[in-house]
């Protein structure tokens, strides 16, 4: 989990070139059998009680605004997908 949340933050921080490669999985992901990071947060999220939610919550809000500030909304995107992954770069 804390890896998922520090690769999240730092994720949401690469230029816009790199945003491409945000959403996709790499071999070392296949191999570790990784999820997207966002969401294995998500995940957790369901899991926890009411307070812990509230507080993993706060500290994922910041870089969740920033993904919706620097993407649009992908109208292509399969709509069964969670939002993160039905986001586009701008």
């Amino acid at each position: 989990m804390a890896h998922a949340f520090r690769r999240w933050n730092v994720d949401v921080r690469r230029p816009h070139e790199d945003l491409d490669r945000f959403y996709e999985r790499d071999d070392t992901d296949l191999l570790n059998g990784d999820y997207h990071v966002r969401t294995l947060l998500e995940i957790t999220l369901h899991a926890l009680r009411s307070n812990a939610r509230r507080e993993l919550s706060a500290v994922i809000g910041p870089a969740d605004e920033r993904v919706l500030d620097r993407t649009l909304n992908n109208p292509f995107a399969c709509q069964d997908l969670p939002w993160w992954m039905c986001r586009i770069g701008v």
